[in-house]
Parts: C-alpha cells; structure tokens; sequence
C-alpha cells in the first residue's frame, strides 16, 4: 500500500527498491551489509580535523564497505557537545561523489524541516546523479532545538513539515512541471532538474521523526533506530 497525495504517490513502486543501485547494494541482500559514519577518524573533543577524511573514505570503498554515511549538523552546539563532519552535507557529497567509485553514499540524517524542500529535492537528485544511483537519502526531524531558531524555523511543528517536505520531494522527483499550491512550496510553469536516475530517491528515516510507525511504513521508508 501506498499513500495517496493529490495526484502523486507518496511511495515508490515496489519494483523501484529492487532496481535501485544504493537501496539494492544496502537493503536488498540476503547478508547483513556495512557501512561507517563520517568522520572515520578518531578524534578528541567536539570538532573532528578532517585532516584524511578523503583518504579514509577512499580506503573503505576500496576495502569493499558498502555505505557511507554523512551527518548534517548545521551550527555547533557547545552543550551538545558534537559537531558531526563539519562539512555542509550536500557539498561534501558531490566532492566523494568524484572520488570514489563503489560505496553507497548516505546521509544520517538530512533535518528536513530546517531546509526549504525544492533546494533538498535538487540537491538529492544532482548527487544521486553525479553517483550514479550511489545514493540513499536519510533523514531526521531534528533533536538540537538551539538550532531552529538560527533558521526562523519553529521546533514544536518539525513534524508536520517534515511530512509535508517528504510529499513535496516525491512529488518534484516524479512529476513534470507539476503544479504545486502548498504552505512549503507553490510552484506553476516551472519544473525541478536534474531529475533522479530512477525517477525517485531511497529514503530512509533516522529514529522516528516524530512520526508514527504505521505512517513510516505506508511510505515504503526503511526505518533506522536512532536514540534521538
């Protein structure tokens, strides 16, 4: 079953999971798969150097890793006390796009609602493209509420844009200058490029996004626990 949004459907055929590279080579084996988290380097304290970061992930798609997965943490919170890879997700990706050759690329998680969705939507196809199929898409709500308000964005509503942002990029993957009159997005005469390889994304969902389970499954989504 699929969920039904207007004129488009919330979730891929089930057929498009088994010709997908990334969600292929990830999910669909009969063996457990691994992957690591950037940074691969240990480190002490809150921020990593990323002194080898290329070299590491450069060794592990040559050892036969099968995914690679990137964090998004957009500000540095002190309290926190972890600021992730550093790197701007979306750029460090299309940069290991062109330097490795096998390994599934992923995030963990993109924070939907702190993102405008055309901008996520073509960002995820321009690295789906430049990997060819070499991507899956991970994303999250978000568990750092000192960020929200940097973004003019409200903590307490995450969930519901981050429904409203997953419909939204389904629909601007799947659909030819489709017509869009919604709270995130409106949109007539203009069409998002490039598109998907396969037409649409993997996506997947760090913990629960404050979303319920049944929601997750009706849309096809993989689920990953997460503590946040």
């Amino acid at each position: 079953m699929a969920v039904q949004t207007r004129n488009h459907t919330l979730a891929p055929h089930p057929t498009f999971w088994a010709t997908h590279p990334g969600y292929k080579k990830l999910f669909g084996q009969p063996h457990m798969t691994l992957g690591l988290v950037t940074p691969i380097d240990g480190y002490s304290g809150a921020v990593p150097d990323m002194e080898n970061h290329l070299e590491l992930a450069q060794l592990v798609d040559q050892l036969g890793f099968q995914g690679l997965w990137l964090r998004d943490v957009p500000l540095l919170d002190p309290n926190f006390g972890d600021a992730g890879q550093t790197f701007d997700p979306w750029t460090y990706l299309g940069y290991l796009a062109g330097q490795t050759q096998q390994i599934i690329l992923g995030t963990a998680a993109i924070v939907l609602p702190l993102r405008q969705p055309v901008h996520i939507a073509k960002s995820a196809a321009t690295v789906d493209r430049l990997s060819n199929g070499r991507f899956i898409l991970g994303v999250a709500s978000g568990d750092r509420p000192i960020e929200y308000p940097s973004f003019r964005m409200n903590f307490e509503n995450r969930g519901e844009r981050f429904r409203e942002t997953v419909k939204l990029m389904r629909q601007l993957w799947g659909e030819e200058f489709p017509q869009i009159m919604r709270a995130l997005v409106e949109m007539e005469g203009t069409d998002l490029l490039p598109k998907p390889i396969k037409g649409n994304i993997p996506i997947v969902v760090a913990g629960h996004a404050q979303q319920s389970p049944e929601w997750i499954a009706q849309g096809f989504f993989t689920h990953i626990p997460c503590r946040c």
